[in-house]
């Protein structure tokens, strides 16, 4: 049944073609066929939820009905529909003929890093920490509820935080009952972000070769090739980045209403799956309502502002589930009370501070060994020169005292993206000076370069410098693909350089593909004690220092309910502590994890279901554990890392 979101998505995509009139621009085709597809997922979600019905056979219906008036409209315009598909192969056809041997060794090689990314998500299940907590761990809880309603638990990350992400790997692991593609669903975000970037690279009028490097530097980028095997969310929100800067200037540009629909979509949809898309959405909005402004004080045509207006009410409509259940829980949208928005908001901010911020963000990406020494050595001696406490807890995270990149660049939370990031300071370079020497403005270029530098300072502005900020500067470096591009088509000597380099960051990211951290195919000391042919269960704790006693005990408690066969499971966890893989081998079976002895704003929330079969506990190493009239007994009380307890009547 999985494969029925593909067809959905693939009947949408050929729907779009045909009411393209054969007016092919397949790219944008694409684009609108994604939106389109994330929108119609958050409403099935969201509305059967509603009435506590999200199961197999209700969300098989709607994806199946979907389908069937998607394939019938096809069926029915299905002349338009083979001059689309010729239209396309022909396309294909045609670009790849016209490379030439070296743009080949290109394509091939965009190819191969696909490739083993794609196989790697296959090969590993999801273990990414973030994952194992909240990411995927509020999965089970809303399978159990058949709602995505908020409910009582230790881990308040899996409430708040929005949840698109988890909303699409949701719909992919009922139909396929597993989680067995749930690293693929950034992979091919992946691929979708490729597309977004060509197109933003359409417009700035630069021709083939141009798009081919910028695809080569985009699938090269370390945190990008690490992620896109992973159930992060960056390179998610990234692609609704990418596509609201896309369809903003087509808004601009060409005034149909189509584009502010879809421009709509996609800061509704980026702000539904991460919250650091606000930041990256600012910019995009204060030059998109600015030209709209002024668009309507030249034409005086007003439809403009009603085309705007409804932009802005599908972004409210795709985020008022998400808002409406974070605020009847904190009284905030966001869901987050003051206490919880201090630990990532700057709580003191000058000029200093702020040059500070941007210093220590950007020294994340100088690495890896011995160049991040170097530069951690120049960090801070800047820092004591200019008298600024560089591990100041107004500015740091946690106080976490201020380290420059890792070693060893192959972890997703943490990887330096050190040859991108002279890239990007080198393009700034030269296209600041052949606007300012060379006296050639490009209005386009200019506003975008002025976007990305408003996206840095709100970034560094707002949040507390944190040692794992690489991953949240993906959408930075694919915003700063065409920039590059755009630098390489109007310096030759900076585009005979990229070339001879381009070997290098060809084998620099297979490098960084290969030992990555949780998931290699060659383990060795620089990654985790994981090995490509364990099995797929202790991959899982990929994440964790202690592997083997993780893997051991989580399988002992997990074995017991299933031979048990119980049902309702309380839990008893930490904050950062594992809850998905006590649940991720059951999607076949329905058991109901219900959190209890809660001290959180969730404790309010009242329990689906008091009478426990027994409780998981990774914090209480008790010998008997009482709630609600009933004895618990600890039964591995020798346990290390987590405990179960039987029940037993007073």
């Amino acid at each position: 049944m999985d494969m029925l979101l593909i067809i959905c998505f693939i009947s949408i995509f050929f729907s779009y073609g045909i009411l393209s009139h054969l007016n092919v621009n397949t790219k944008e085709i694409l684009l609108k066929s994604v939106l389109t597809f994330s929108t119609l997922l958050v409403f099935i979600t969201e509305l059967t939820s509603a009435f506590y019905i999200l199961n197999f056979y209700t969300i098989s219906i709607f994806w199946f009905s979907i389908s069937i008036v998607n394939i019938l409209f096809i069926y029915i315009n299905k002349d338009k529909f083979y001059k689309f598909s010729k239209t396309i192969k022909n396309q294909v056809h045609e670009i790849y003929h016209e490379f030439n041997s070296y743009e080949k060794y290109l394509m091939y090689s965009i190819f191969f890093i696909l490739s083993l990314i794609l196989i790697q998500g296959l090969i590993y299940p999801p273990n990414n920490y973030d994952s194992m907590t909240y990411h995927l761990a509020r999965i089970p809880n809303w399978i159990s509820h058949q709602s995505v309603e908020h409910y009582s638990t230790h881990i308040i990350r899996q409430i708040y935080q929005p949840p698109f992400s988890s909303f699409i790997i949701l719909n992919i692991n009922i139909l396929n009952v597993g989680d067995y593609f749930d690293n693929s669903v950034q992979f091919f975000f992946l691929l979708f972000s490729l597309f977004a970037i060509i197109s933003i690279i359409d417009l700035l009028g630069l021709n083939r070769r141009y798009k081919l490097l910028a695809v080569v530097l985009s699938v090269t980028i370390p945190e990008v090739v690490l992620q896109a095997s992973s159930t992060q969310n960056d390179i998610i929100v990234s692609f609704f980045i990418l596509t609201s800067v896309y369809f903003a200037a087509k808004c601009i540009k060409k005034n149909k209403f189509q584009y502010f629909i879809f421009f709509g979509l996609s800061i509704g949809l980026g702000a539904l799956t991460k919250a650091t898309a606000y930041i990256y959405f600012a910019p995009i909005l204060v030059f998109f309502t600015t030209f709209i402004f002024i668009k309507l004080y030249k034409s005086g045509n007003f439809s403009i502002l009603i085309y705007a207006f409804i932009s802005a009410l599908l972004f409210l409509s795709i985020n008022s589930g998400h808002y409406i259940r974070n605020y009847k829980l904190t009284k905030n949208i966001l869901g987050t009370d003051k206490t919880e928005s201090n630990l990532y908001a700057n709580e003191k901010m000058s000029p200093k501070l702020l040059i500070s911020n941007i210093i220590k963000n950007a020294g994340l990406h100088i690495g890896p060994y011995p160049f991040n020494r170097l530069s951690n050595r120049l960090i801070y001696k800047f820092h004591l020169i200019a008298g600024i406490n560089i591990n100041n807890a107004e500015t740091n995270f946690l106080n976490i005292n201020y380290w420059a990149a890792p070693d060893i660049p192959n972890h997703e939370d943490s990887a330096s993206n050190p040859i991108h990031f002279l890239l990007i300071f080198f393009t700034f370079i030269l296209v600041g000076k052949n606007i300012v020497y060379n006296n050639n403005y490009n209005n386009r270029i200019s506003l975008y370069i002025a976007m990305i530098l408003m996206q840095i300072v709100i970034f560094c502005l707002y949040l507390k410098w944190q040692p794992w900020h690489s991953k949240l500067h993906t959408p930075l470096f694919l915003l700063c693909i065409p920039l590059i591009s755009y630098a390489i088509s109007i310096n030759n000597k900076y585009f005979k350089l990229l070339n001879k380099s381009i070997h290098i960051i060809i084998f620099y990211a297979l490098l960084v593909i290969l030992f990555n951290c949780t998931r290699p195919f060659i383990s060795n000391k620089y990654t985790t004690q994981t090995y490509i042919t364990d099995n797929r269960y202790k991959k899982r704790f990929a994440g964790k220092y202690n592997i083997d006693i993780n893997y051991k005990e989580y399988s002992e408690i997990i074995d017991i309910l299933d031979k048990m066969n119980y049902k309702n499971i309380g839990l008893i966890l930490g904050i950062d502590d594992y809850e998905y893989p006590l649940f991720s081998q059951f999607y076949s079976k329905k058991l109901n994890p219900i959190h209890i002895k809660v001290s959180n704003i969730t404790k309010n929330i009242p329990l689906k279901q008091n009478n426990l079969d027994c409780i998981i506990s990774t914090t209480l190493k008790d010998s008997l554990i009482e709630f609600d009239g009933k004895l618990f007994y600890n039964e591995n009380i020798k346990n290390k890392v987590i405990w179960l307890y039987k029940s037993k009547k007073l």
